[in-house]
Order: structure tokens, then sequence, then C-alpha cells
């Protein structure tokens, strides 16, 4: 079985409600931002990493901001489905809930893998493989123009970066 997961972080037909794979500061419908709460106050569950994990036959993420890396790994996952359970964790931005123009879509989904929020890698028989490896761009340039992110404090944004770096880290600890 090939599951593949569209992650626009909660948005996905819950009327723009958070969960637990949405990121820190987020605004969404049950988590609104303002001079109390500034939006989602956790940090999100790394889903895919989760589920790899769990020894599944086959665990990626992919973007469609990098296409041929898309198509290879669901390639891949349609192989391993055969032989056990097979999970793609794709990023979608949602312009609805995101509030940015859909024109912007890929851009933001490129910027997300560039600033490691959602990294690209993949793992199979037990091997982490890193699929992009990009010069990070800061936290704050990824929320730029992002309206589920727009008032974030400082403190916010650095424990975000935090997170991001911390979870890249062991990325690449296991891909080694």
């Amino acid at each position: 079985m090939l599951y593949l997961c569209y992650d626009n972080e909660g948005y996905m037909n819950t009327g723009y409600q958070r969960s637990s794979t949405t990121t820190r500061g987020s605004k969404t419908s049950t988590t609104p931002a303002g001079t109390v709460l500034q939006g989602k106050q956790q940090q999100q569950k790394y889903v895919p990493l989760i589920m790899a994990m769990h020894g599944i036959e086959y665990c990626a993420t992919a973007s469609p901001s990098h296409m041929k890396d898309f198509i290879e790994k669901v390639e891949k996952g349609l192989a391993a489905s055969k032989k056990g359970f097979a999970y793609i964790h794709v990023f979608s931005p949602c312009p609805t809930g995101w509030s940015f123009n859909s024109s912007q879509s890929i851009e933001i989904a490129r910027k997300a893998v560039q600033s490691n929020l959602f990294p690209l890698w993949e793992m199979s028989s037990g091997k982490l493989t890193l699929t992009a490896n990009p010069k990070p761009l800061p936290i704050a340039e990824f929320v730029q123009g992002i309206g589920k992110f727009k008032g974030l404090s400082p403190q916010v944004l650095e424990e975000i970066q935090v997170m991001v770096q911390h979870r890249y880290a062991i990325l690449q600890k296991l891909a080694d």
C-alpha cells in the first residue's frame, strides 16, 4: 500500500484548523494570532520521521517545487508498496488558508525546502538519504508574505529556526 499524504499543515479538510503538523506560530481558525496568542503554541510533530522510525518499507518527503525528485519517489514508493507499506509526505502550501496569491505556490514550496522547514529525504531498507541539501534560507525569509505567519515575534521566529536546525541535524546524523 502506498500512502501519499499531502500536508498543507493542518488545513487539509479541517476548515483551516490547527493540527499536530501545523507549524508553531501559524494562524488558523482555532489558533488565532493576536495580542494574547501568536497562533499555534506548540511545535509541529514531524510525522514523516515518526513513520520512518516504524520500519516501513519506504518513506519519503516530496515537494512540487522539486518535480523530478517527486516523480522518482512516487515510482520508488509504488515499487516498495508491493512488498510493504510506503509513505510519501508531500508539502502542499494552501493559498486560501495561508493567505497568499496562488501564483506563488511553487515558490513558497521551494522556500520551504530551501529553509529546511520541509527537508527532502527518503528512507529505504533502513537507510536515510537526503535528496536535497540546500544552503539554508532563514525561516524569517520563508515566512515573508505568507498571511498565516503574519505578525510572528522575533522570539517565535527564532524558536522555529532552532527547531528546524535541530531537526535537520538529526536527519544529517541518520543519513551518515
